[in-house]
């Protein structure tokens, strides 16, 4: 016999990444690797059906490598461009074990463009390539490329961003050409999935385009805010190249803002301002922070790629202020709790609200509100730091597992007429990703309804959609399976004859009159298997079929007899008690009706199936006359009932009388205990309130409760990981207070885990074993305070390290002390440790900065006080050193010379030029006549052209440079001697130092 290999290990795809860049516009290339211990087919497929092939020809059949790791590339024909191109991708070993994967390669960029930046003055060459920005859900790098041999040449690298809002790069050439730059870009995704190339761009870097000293215009009638909340707006406007509007200009932009009471301010205002640095022509701010119910004025500012800044456009008659609505203050969005098919969104108001999310797996959904639930008005409120908050929470359900959801919440309060709060998260929504299906699809129904000689059908069912195969053989060992259908379905059907084959392609034809055993598989779309246990089937003899019908039948038969009641016995009668016992002729589920005449006032019941039944009557009345009544009910619904009886309880005093004697002390004391146990049930316990959970710290919280009547109280918790609702008592942990029985009660738990997920219970009992108990509640504790420090301080930068306990995001909120403005910084990748370089600062700045961060659980570790920082102050002036001066004499004219003078700084500084014509005399400190300068830009490398200097003259020449703390360095004065196209050096020495020292003549 042949040997059986079990395997239920699925390949591991190591890289799977689609480049359209390669191959021209409609060819990419695909990478693929993956590893398994046996042979491994693959396929892929524009189309998630596989079809034999797709729309665009590709061959979507399984193809077969007998090796493995293996490694290919094979070319293809994506579809999607220029949005993204997806392609399906499955991988199957021999044992028909298969992962699936989707590669998805981001979108062209949009607008690609290349403008001439040119500044001949300064003898700077550019380009200024931008873009639009890509989805940041697919975005790792820009690439930018380009060339000057020709579009169809190869190009190379010319760099790589990697933040998606960056959508721009300046080409500095670093000497004046003539030739035509070719450019080109794409985008890579973090996977290294890349996009098709963009079109070609092509230009002369040489200035001919002109220069452009125009700002851009905005137009007032295009400034706009709209999505006013409490606490928030939006500002856009666009941008054009003049007042025609006939071509937008791409540029940055900024929006300054400031509250006023009266009449609106007509200045722009410079207290409070939000800048986005990427290009575009339509521009959308988002202004946080705001005061509820207040007026604003604002004005928007706009600079374009060659650094002109349009005037502020303020207040007018199409815009310029806005006033902030009322309505609950949204604080503390963040989802929690969030499985393969469910989340939960929890946030905070300041008032009494109603609760609503609005989400979608894109962000047009939720903003449209596409999918929403709702929930009720909060009217619980409770109290923190910032003083007293309504929590809202709601839960989201039907959910597909592994995929992005964004969102969205609303809260409306109470007050007539309402007002409405929404949080979008500045327009960028919040969101979260549902985790990866882990739980197998279960089997049910398993059958085989035909069986013959030679063959067999097996069929069965699952909860959830899954694949379909059957291993099968003539011992437990199997050591065959059919082969898997990936088609996925609720229903499944396999079938064994000499007409199908195995994975090894033999025929499954089977032996008649043999025992074979075979079990089911079913792997759902997530990769999820599920496996039955061991069956077995028995063919037929030779020429008989055996068929089962496995359905309902047509014609049912209807089954209207009601059961029969019989030997009704009530026993065990206490004073407060009894047992009321009957049979049944057929399965059923009993009741009893009872109370002190025929219209039976109470009901007990239960809900077992059985033909002998036992009911318990409890909180009876001591020394009472009882009528009681039996009831069955079978499983076509049909009621069965008895003849009345009747009963009577018994007072305390018969059952003790007979027993109160010394040598029946013990059982005297056994029957008052029987007697109390009998009462316990008719007591009703207390009755709880729900817990208020409050004063959550890392390490303990306070739980609040109140019970109807006095009572002691107690709570019960347990960590998430340990609670175990299976069990009668789910919690691990108790704390109990039994010194004085109450009605409010308040325990402080202590010794818990930080950033750790709990249950609780409230309880509490008047007399044991009659316990009231609450809801299950769950709340999370929080993560251990931050501490961190400052490493590195400059003028206009510092960073600021710190660690965690367990992994969290990055964020550092710094406010300028003078100023008051707030900004925020933030890294959203989970980790324990954390450096964030601050920059952009002005220099002599004092700064308060706050560190926090969001935990893989959504809860906030935030730092135990702020850290203080002063950027350093520069006092030190740039060091000048290359200087170097060249000249150029004018074809035709020999009346003028050009001469460009140029110098290195060790910092970026401005550049000004100072000459005059003579050697000046010894001891002379006055400044030099006459100056070039170029004040608006700060450079290392500087070079000032002076056009119009006299041939074959002395000159005195200075040069200073400012950086951006005004500190000024300075160089010379030099002498320097133009030439003169009819003289040699030689002559032009000698005349000059004639012309200098002709007072030598006199003596």
């Amino acid at each position: 016999s042949s040997t059986f290999t079990l395997d239920t290990t699925v390949p591991a795809i190591t890289t799977a990444t689609l480049d359209s860049s390669t191959g021209g516009t409609a060819v990419g290339t695909i990478a693929l690797t993956t590893t398994d211990n046996s042979t491994i087919q693959y396929r892929f497929c524009n189309d998630s059906a596989f079809p034999s092939s797709d729309s665009q020809g590709n061959s979507c059949a399984w193809t077969t490598l007998a090796v493995s790791p293996i490694s290919v590339s094979p070319s293809w024909v994506p579809t999607g461009a220029p949005n993204e191109e997806t392609v399906y991708l499955q991988v199957r070993d021999l044992y028909g074990n298969i992962t699936s994967r989707t590669i998805v390669a981001p979108a062209i960029p949009t607008n690609f463009i290349a403008t001439d930046t040119t500044n001949l003055n300064a003898g700077i060459y550019r380009e200024f390539l931008s873009w639009g920005t890509a989805s940041s859900s697919t975005f790792g790098s820009y690439k930018v490329y380009y060339n000057i041999t020709g579009a169809e040449s190869a190009y190379d690298l010319l760099g790589a961003i990697t933040n998606v809002d960056e959508n721009y790069y300046t080409h500095t050439i670093t000497v004046a050409t003539s030739s035509t730059h070719f450019y080109k870009m794409v985008v890579v995704s973090p996977n290294g999935d890349v996009s098709e190339f963009t079109s070609v761009k092509s230009d002369v870097p040489d200035g001919s385009g002109s220069t452009d000293v125009t700002a851009p215009y905005i137009p007032f009638a295009g400034i706009a805010v709209s999505s006013v909340g409490n606490s928030s707006a939006n500002v856009t406007f666009s941008t054009y190249t003049d007042s025609s509007l006939a071509e937008g200009e791409l540029a940055t932009s900024t929006v300054r803002y400031a509250s006023y009471t009266g009449t609106a301010p007509t200045s722009c205002p410079t207290g409070n301002s939000v800048f986005s640095g990427t290009y575009v022509v339509n521009h959308s701010i988002y202004l946080t922070g705001l005061t509820a119910n207040t007026d604003y004025v604002f004005c928007v500012l706009a600079r374009d790629i060659a650094g002109n800044v349009s005037a502020p456009s303020y207040v007018s008659e199409a815009g310029g202020t806005f006033s902030t609505v009322g309505g609950p203050a949204i604080t503390g969005v963040t989802e929690r709790e969030v499985t393969d098919i469910s989340a939960t969104i929890f946030w905070n108001t300041d008032t009494s609200s109603n609760s609503k999310v609005c989400y979608s797996t894109t962000t047009s959904g939720a903003s449209s509100c596409a999918t929403s639930v709702t929930g009720s008005v909060v009217t619980t409120s409770g109290t923190n730091a910032n003083g007293t908050f309504y929590q809202h929470q709601i839960g989201l359900t039907g959910l597909s597992s592994g995929l992005t959801y964004y969102y969205k919440v609303v809260s409306v309060d109470t007050l007539e007429p309402p007002n409405t709060s929404t949080d979008d998260r500045s327009g960028q929504y919040y969101s979260f990703v549902t985790l990866k299906d882990t739980t197998p699809p279960t089997i049910s129904g398993i059958a085989t309804p035909v069986l013959s000689s030679e063959s067999a059908v097996i069929i069965w069912q699952t909860n959830e959609p899954a694949s379909t195969r059957v291993q099968w053989g003539a011992t437990i060992s199997y050591g065959r399976s059919t082969i898997p259908d990936e088609t996925k379905s609720i229903y499944h059907i396999v079938t064994l004859s000499g007409g199908t084959l195995d994975m090894a392609s033999v025929s499954q034809e089977l032996d008649e009159e043999t025992t074979y055993h075979f079990r089911v598989r079913s792997d759902d779309d997530a990769g999820n298997i599920s496996e039955s246990d061991d069956q077995t089937l028995l063919t037929t003899s030779s020429g008989d079929v055996n068929i089962v019908v496995v359905r309902a039948s047509s014609d049912p038969v209807t089954d209207t007899t009601a059961p029969s009641i019989s030997n009704v016995v009530v026993s065990d009668i206490t004073p407060f008690g009894a047992v009321v016992g009957f049979d049944t002729s057929e399965e059923a589920v009993s009741f009893v009706e009872y109370g002190k005449d025929t219209s039976y006032s109470d009901t007990a019941g239960s809900k077992s199936w059985g033909k002998s039944h036992t009911i318990k009557l409890r909180g009876l009345t001591l020394g009472s006359g009882y009528h009681v009544k039996a009831s069955a009910v079978d499983k076509s619904g049909n009621t069965g009932t008895s003849a009345d009886q009747t009963f009577k309880t018994t007072f305390l005093s018969e059952d003790l009388k007979d027993m109160a004697k010394i040598e029946n002390i013990e059982a005297f004391q056994k029957e008052i205990e029987n007697t109390i146990e009998s009462i316990l049930p008719s007591l009703v316990p207390p009755f709880i309130t729900k817990p208020t959970i409050t004063d959550i710290t890392e390490n303990g919280a306070k739980i609040s409760f109140k019970s109807n009547i006095k009572a002691f109280p107690v709570v019960v918790y347990s960590e998430d990981g340990a609670y175990d609702e299976t069990k009668e008592n789910p919690y691990t942990g108790e704390v109990s207070d039994t010194t004085e029985k109450a009605t409010s009660h308040e325990f402080a738990l202590t010794g818990l885990k930080g950033n750790t997920k709990y249950h609780a219970q409230a309880r509490a009992f008047s007399l044991p074993r009659v316990i009231g108990k609450s809801t299950d509640v769950t709340f999370i504790t929080k993560a251990s305070k931050i501490a961190g420090s400052i490493v590195e301080r400059k003028k206009d930068s510092f960073t600021v390290v710190w660690a965690t306990v367990e992994p969290t995001s990055s964020i550092v909120e710094f406010r300028n002390i003078k100023t008051g403005t707030t900004e925020r910084k933030t890294n959203d990748a989970k980790k324990t440790t954390h450096s964030v370089k601050i920059e952009n600062l002005p220099p002599g700045t004092a700064y308060e900065v706050n560190l926090s961060g969001i935990t893989e659980q959504g809860n906030i570790a935030e730092a135990g006080s702020p850290l203080s920082v002063v950027t350093s102050t520069d006092t030190t002036a740039p060091v000048i050193s290359g200087f170097k001066v060249d000249n150029a004499l004018v074809p035709g004219r020999t009346d003028r010379i050009q001469t460009i003078v140029s110098w290195v700084t060790d910092e970026p500084s401005n550049s000004t030029a100072y000459y005059q014509e003579g050697a000046g005399t010894p001891g002379d400190t006055e400044e030099l006549a006459h100056k070039n300068e170029i004040l608006d830009s700060y450079v290392t490398s500087h070079s000032i052209i002076l056009p119009s200097l006299k041939p074959g003259t002395i000159y005195r020449l200075k040069v200073t440079s400012s950086d951006d703390s005004g500190n000024e360095g300075a160089f010379g004065p030099r002498m320097v001697i133009t030439p003169k196209q009819t003289e040699s050096i030689t002559d032009i020495i000698f005349k000059n130092f004639e012309d200098s020292f002709k007072f030598l003549r006199k003596i």
